[in-house]
């Protein structure tokens, strides 16, 4: 089962600025 996280570009990740320039990425 794979699940589609969206990641905002609000600034979700602001330990990871690498992050924002993802838009989505699949986890099993």
């Amino acid at each position: 089962m794979v699940l589609k996280i969206l990641i905002n570009h609000n600034g979700r990740c602001p330990i990871n600025p690498v992050c924002l320039r993802i838009d989505y990425f699949y986890t099993e």
